[in-house]
This record gives structure tokens, C-alpha cells and sequence, in this order.
């Protein structure tokens, strides 16, 4: 199931978030958020903070406002994650 997770992040244009990934997996958000932190100790995804530099608009973390405190935690793929998948960086 991490490699069907990996894939559904991978395969997301933009972004997405848990819930849609359980949706899009047949499973819990609690097991998908159990999962992402394991795929990130495994070195296949790094959580990254949502810079400002973009505007809100086109921002993919929807977060409606550069709020730091917001509850947005986002990912990408490290190179180990993209190797994985059979992708390049």
C-alpha cells in the first residue's frame, strides 16, 4: 500500500491532501497520515513549508491566506521516492 500511496502523490497535478488520498486508496485518513510519515523516514518524500513568494491564488496548498500556523503540510518527492517510481528529478 506505500506504493500505491507514492504513486497517488506522485500522480496528483498540484496538490492533494489526506483525505482525498484515503478516498483515492479505499482507506483512513489516520492510516494515509501513518503512512506519509513512514514513506518520509523511508527518504521517498520530504514535507516542505509553504513559502509566500507565489500568490495565493495559484498557490497549490489552497490554504486561503500565507498563514503560518495554517494546517497545511505538503510533500515532494525526494529523488529516492522518484527513483521508486521509475521517474527521474
Amino acid at each position: 500500500m506505500l506504493t500505491q500511496l507514492l504513486l497517488a502523490i506522485g500522480d496528483s497535478a498540484g496538490s492533494t491532501h489526506a483525505a482525498e488520498l484515503a478516498r483515492r486508496l479505499g482507506t483512513s485518513e489516520t492510516l494515509v497520515s501513518a503512512m506519509l510519515e513512514q514513506l518520509v523516514r523511508m527518504g521517498y518524500l520530504v514535507e516542505t513549508v509553504p513559502g509566500c513568494d507565489m500568490a495565493c491564488a495559484s498557490c497549490p496548498a489552497r490554504c486561503e491566506g500565507c498563514r503560518p500556523t495554517a494546517p497545511v503540510k505538503l510533500w515532494r518527492l525526494t529523488p529516492a521516492g522518484l527513483h521508486a517510481l521509475g521517474r527521474t528529478a
